[in-house]
């Protein structure tokens, strides 16, 4: 199980992310989840968060997330994360 959830944690940080593959999201996302991001708003469900993935990667060019740490107990996952990119749009 723990390998699963840090794959799963892998797989959305770099595909969804890093990569801006809006596919990934229906693969590792159930249809109805809650995302709460660090910019304020909570979006739910696939459309909503596709949306705020596309908003974060127009105001910061070259945006990237980087795990520092990964720590995976049962299906809980904690990280600790870098984020960059070039700032040009208002958030």
């Amino acid at each position: 199980m723990t390998e699963r959830t840090s794959r799963l944690v892998e797989s959305f940080y770099a595909d969804i992310w890093n990569r801006h593959d809006k596919s990934a999201i229906s693969k590792l996302l159930c249809a109805d989840f809650t995302f709460r991001g660090s910019l304020g708003p909570s979006k739910v469900g696939h459309e909503e968060f596709a949306g705020y993935v596309d908003f974060v990667h127009d105001a910061l060019g070259e945006y990237h997330c980087d795990i520092q740490d990964l720590v995976v107990s049962d299906h809980k996952a904690f990280a600790k994360m870098l984020f960059s990119g070039i700032h040009r749009k208002t958030f």
